[in-house]
């Protein structure tokens, strides 16, 4: 598929727009986000009964609480235990890090103790994926460097982040995926300061970010990332299937 800004405003505009799978992901997220997170069950709660009056309604709304949130931290809590064991480990061949990497540089060092904000690895997956692969099993996950301007004799340092599943609009299996970002663009339009969505678009070799600007749901490319690996950098982070 060729992604252009006109194409990436008709995402924008048609909610409709959107990969076949993708209201049913997004509807058993937000029920799991209710019992794991104690979200407000506004759908639930708020729809208007038969022949209930306005008092009874907002008498419900004001008696709600998350009991089932202990129930959902219990089975979390159970799957931790993995990561607190002491058989728990990572293993790494040594034999595919080109000689050239000092060792302080390894994927070993890297992903066990200097990842940027988490310090491993296995802290990532436990304490931040893990949960959400529980309550959000079609949100994906995407592996971005810090610095995607560096040095020549610098590394990248790739850092995996969550998109949840109502912001993954559209994919292709192995081949690119479109997602809404949580950044907001911020412009200048005849002097007024505005904010436009943004998106990105990831692909086997690069990472296209495309920024809404003009107040008028134009859209432009305002950066594009090559990366090179010849595969996505994201993945859905897997769960277990329902139904198919």
């Amino acid at each position: 598929m060729e992604f252009t800004p006109e194409l990436i405003k008709e995402y924008h505009r048609q909610p409709k727009k959107r990969h076949v799978y993708y209201e049913a992901s997004v509807e058993r997220y937000r029920d799991l986000d209710i019992h794991f997170n104690g979200k407000y069950p506004t759908k639930l709660i708020e729809e208007r009964r038969p022949s209930e009056s306005a008092e009874i309604r907002e008498y419900r709304k004001k008696l709600f609480k998350p009991i089932t949130k202990g129930t959902t931290n219990s089975v979390y809590n159970s799957f931790l235990k993995i990561y607190r064991s002491d058989e728990w480990s990572l293993k790494f061949d040594a034999t595919k890090v080109p000689t050239l990497i000092v060792d302080e540089e390894t994927p070993v060092n890297y992903l066990s103790a200097n990842m940027p904000f988490y310090g491993s690895i296995s802290f990532w997956a436990f304490n931040m994926a893990l949960k959400k692969m529980l309550y959000d099993p079609n949100a994906w996950v995407l592996t971005m460097p810090l610095n995607k301007e560096k040095l020549d004799n610098e590394y990248y340092t790739p850092v995996p982040m969550i998109i949840h599943s109502d912001n993954v609009l559209d994919y292709e299996l192995n081949e690119w995926v479109l997602v809404r970002s949580e950044e907001r663009s911020i412009y200048k339009s005849q002097g007024i300061t505005l904010s436009g969505a943004v998106y990105l678009v990831i692909t086997k070799n690069e990472i296209i970010r495309y920024e809404e600007r003009n107040g008028r749901e134009s859209f432009v490319e305002t950066e594009v990332f090559v990366h090179g690996l010849g595969r996505l950098p994201a993945h859905m982070i897997g769960g277990i299937i329902g139904k198919l």
